[in-house]
């Protein structure tokens, strides 16, 4: 498990994850972001492979977490 943050600097909390995101995944794998989709429940996923995600943010920071299993994080300020 891996887990990341960094601030919003001026992005959406959405962006901002999706930029951390990327970031961590190119570390872990070497790779860029594969497709993301979304369950009925509105967990976003990757379409392929074994690594889970999840992202947080508050009003200023942005959390996310990768691991090989199900994970969730919630942050709150």
């Amino acid at each position: 498990m891996v887990i990341g943050s960094a601030q919003l600097n001026g992005l959406s909390g959405h962006d901002a994850g999706r930029e951390l995101l990327a970031k961590m995944y190119r570390q872990q794998t070497g790779e860029e972001l594969p497709p993301i989709a979304v369950t009925d429940r509105g967990k976003p996923y990757f379409v392929t492979g074994d690594i889970h995600f999840s992202i947080s943010h508050t009003d200023t920071l942005v959390f996310c977490v990768l691991s090989d299993r199900p994970v969730g994080i919630d942050a709150e300020s």
